[in-house]
């Protein structure tokens, strides 16, 4: 994603020259395209810094969810979701033991300064 919105800048900072035409001071007129090319930038590294916190997130979700399926007799049995029939029964026991399978990031074991880079928890 990174090089793609980098290479993506320059063609948009080619594209805000013409800008810099209409202008009567050539100094300044000069230092629109770099003007843009900087605005351009910016937008880049918040779109990329958004990225992998979006990354980060999901991994989080994904355990969170898997180990989500664990507590589903612990909330049948507190009440918190009531099963009626067997086929609901049989429905909730695949998801889970589909969830639980599924191979999902541990994030428990993610070294420290990836924490505190990453998420905001």
């Amino acid at each position: 994603m990174v090089p793609a919105t980098v290479f993506s800048l320059l063609p948009c900072s080619w594209h805000c020259t013409p800008w810099s035409v209409n202008w009567r001071d050539v100094a300044s007129a000069r230092s629109v395209p770099s003007r843009c090319a900087v605005v351009l930038a910016i937008i880049v590294v918040g779109w990329s810094i958004r990225s992998l916190s979006f990354y980060a997130d999901m991994r989080i979700q994904s355990y969170k969810a898997q180990t989500d399926w664990v507590f589903l007799d612990d909330w049948i049995r507190s009440g918190q979701l009531e099963i009626k029939t067997s086929a609901d029964r049989d429905l909730a026991e695949r998801f889970r033991a589909e969830m639980i399978g599924m191979a999902v990031p541990k994030v428990y074991l993610d070294p420290p300064w990836i924490k505190e880079l990453l998420t905001t928890e």
